[in-house]
């Protein structure tokens, strides 16, 4: 009996650790896809060579860090001390007591190099997403790098014929306190000095606004155009489709480059960047559209912890 157990049990484990290999038909093939997990490519662009490991992840987070300085050295006509400087850095945030994650697909590391004879000259490296969509917090102290907002709204225009309201737009950028553009190492945002607001006057009479120091006039127009990015404590990452709705958005990546140098290869997750020598930042929050008060009022924090342990990443310091 015992025999005849030992065998039968050795024929089923024979039937079980056996198996035959198959080729797919043609038919079968097209209707397989897949996805590499990881993938490594190598390409030239703008004069260097490049190579980008990429990884076939989705990832979540909600993730809280007291700080994040990254860059911090001295830098020729620069005051602030880093080209990054973040307190109470935050991806995620929590709502109604439930965790709404950062999310980011696609994940890449990529280094930047130029040949010189035979050895590789290292010129940058990047870490990126080919998308991402959430709520990024920070307390910023400085920032190297692009936001992407737009201040659009009305303004009261004080005329010979009273207060006439005068719905303006304008694209800003990272600029000083004096206006100038700054993208590097900047403390504040703003339409830059020598630009121009595309207003509308009484709904139908185009009027353009000329801005300098931080300041619109015209058109009986005056009202301050530069905000401390430390006003905005909450942005809202992605492609805007709707009020408080986002989608993914293309561009969000960390780099560092010895000298100024262009990433991306114009792809529709890889849009082209400008970057400038040291550490940098794209932040792609989908054309943030600000309204006049909104712009000096700020963002407000979204919560990030479940607890106020008074660290400020409650509700915002």
């Amino acid at each position: 009996m015992k025999h005849r157990l030992i065998c039968l049990s050795c024929g089923l484990l024979s039937s079980l650790a056996h198996g035959q290999l198959k080729a797919l038909s043609d038919d079968e093939l097209e209707s397989t896809s897949g996805k590499a997990f990881i993938e490594m490519e190598q390409f030239q662009n703008n004069g260097l060579h490049h190579t980008r490991v990429n990884f076939g992840l989705d990832v979540s987070v909600q993730l809280n860090a007291d700080s994040l300085v990254l860059g911090k050295y001295p830098r020729a006509g620069e005051t602030l001390d880093a080209d990054l400087d973040f307190d109470n850095f935050s991806l995620g945030h929590i709502e109604n007591g439930q965790i709404v994650p950062f999310q980011m697909r696609d994940p890449f590391i990529e280094v930047a190099y130029e040949k010189n004879g035979n050895q590789n000259n290292l010129v940058g490296f990047r870490y990126g997403f080919g998308d991402a969509k959430g709520k990024m917090s920070m307390d910023i102290n400085s920032l190297t790098g692009n936001v992407d907002v737009i201040l659009q709204g009305d303004y009261v225009a004080n005329t010979w014929l009273g207060d006439i309201t005068v719905e303006a737009t304008s694209q800003a950028n990272l600029v000083n306190s004096s206006g100038e553009l700054d993208p590097i190492r900047a403390d504040s945002i703003g339409v830059p000095n020598g630009s121009s607001f595309d207003a509308v006057a009484f709904g139908f009479i185009p009027v353009s606004l000329g801005v300098n120091n931080c300041t619109v006039s015209g058109f009986g127009v005056n009202d301050t155009v530069c905000f401390p990015l430390s006003n905005y404590k909450t942005l809202d990452i992605g492609t805007k489709k709707g009020e408080n709705e986002f989608d993914y958005a293309p561009g969000m990546f960390l780099s560092f480059q010895a000298r100024d140098m262009i990433w991306g290869t114009g792809g529709a997750k890889d849009p082209i960047t400008q970057t400038s020598k040291g550490f940098f930042f794209n932040i792609p929050n989908g054309s943030l559209t600000l309204t006049p008060s909104q712009a000096q009022n700020g963002t407000p924090w979204a919560q990030t912890e479940f607890i106020d342990r008074g660290v400020g990443r409650f509700t915002g310091p």
